[in-house]
């Protein structure tokens, strides 16, 4: 299921105001869980693996950045086992019908596909030497 991989943000489907989550899966087996709001950004930095179309993901580490500065760094508490992933179209907030993601043991979370490769824009371009080495 190598159409997993990419940036995807609850940001497409849903209006939170100052707020978003999202999940990025790199070809290499690694990627990213993002919370943000207008202060504060997390990034929770995991492996990823697909056995029978069952998604699991095992975290590495936690980046807090407060005012776009790094402020922590903590081992990733993400430890998931097989987790059904369905892919759904979903009208996005500009009435476009988008690729989602959805996951039914979290039906709260549903992500809209913004792009293949998170690391051309700028803002992710500046992390991807932490977020996807470990390096802070």
């Amino acid at each position: 299921m190598t159409d997993l991989i990419g940036f995807w943000t609850s940001g497409m489907i849903t209006r939170a105001h100052t707020e978003d989550h999202g999940i990025c899966f790199n070809p290499e087996g690694t990627g990213f869980v993002t919370w943000s709001n207008l202060f504060v950004e997390n990034f929770d930095t995991f492996t990823w693996s697909l056995d029978n179309k069952c998604l699991s993901l095992v975290g590495i580490t936690r980046y807090v950045f407060y005012h776009e500065k790094l402020q922590e760094v903590s081992p990733s508490e993400i430890n998931e086992r097989d987790i059904q992933i369905v892919r759904t179209k979903y009208k996005s907030l500009d009435d476009e019908e988008i690729d989602t993601l959805a996951f039914p043991k979290y039906p709260e979370r549903v992500f809209g596909f913004i792009c293949n490769d998170i690391w051309g824009i700028e803002h992710y371009n500046e992390l991807q030497n932490i977020l996807t080495k470990g390096v802070a």
